[in-house]
């Protein structure tokens, strides 16, 4: 409002001017306002329930002088009465649904596009290592000599690289079933 404005207002003596120091506002303020009553009014007590959590400080006689002393700190820090704790059931069924849909997206994300040819080959190469795997075998026990380190080292190899594609494909061949991977052309 401009001063003004203020000065139009038929009740205004002063209260906004910011120019004013805080005993002359206590001055003008005092003249606008009616006389206080002598006796403090009781206020009427209610049973309702209050809300305020706050300590209240309580006096106290602490070697002969009075002192405020705020309540303990566990009164103040009343936390919201905590929701009952899942069962471990039903948290496993969470966790396990959790679980899925985590594999399901990442499933989704990961692997966008597979094509049936692709699944193919993936089986024809579990059957070449698992071929490989078994000539090695044979032709070891086909040679009279003694074994040498690198014949085992060979074995090794080719055994784990038929485990693994073995695990693959029954990985592959699950989610294909689970619905997790979608095969171009292959419908439900």
């Amino acid at each position: 409002m401009t001063q003004s404005a203020l000065s139009d207002l038929p009740h205004h003596q002063g209260l906004f001017n910011l120019s004013k120091t805080p005993a002359q506002l206590a001055v003008v303020a005092s003249k606008s306002a009616p006389a206080a009553p002598a006796a403090p009014v009781p206020t009427p007590k209610t049973s309702a329930p209050t809300t305020n959590l706050a300590a209240k400080p309580t006096l106290t006689s602490v070697g002969g002088s009075s002192q405020v002393q705020p309540k303990p700190i566990a009164a103040l820090r009343r936390a919201p009465e905590a929701a009952a704790p899942i069962s471990r059931g039903r948290y496993l069924k969470t966790l396990e649904h959790l679980a899925k849909t985590e594999e399901a997206r990442s499933i989704g994300q990961i692997v966008a596009q597979v094509r049936a040819r692709e699944v193919e080959q993936a089986v024809q190469l579990a059957a070449r290592a698992r071929a490989r795997y078994l000539a090695c075998v044979v032709d070891l026990g086909a040679n009279r000599a003694p074994i040498s380190r690198n014949n085992i080292e060979e074995l090794a190899a080719l055994r784990k690289a038929h485990e693994e594609l073995t695990e693959g494909i029954d990985a592959l061949t699950s989610a294909i079933r689970e619905g997790l991977i979608d095969i171009v052309g292959v419908g439900e």
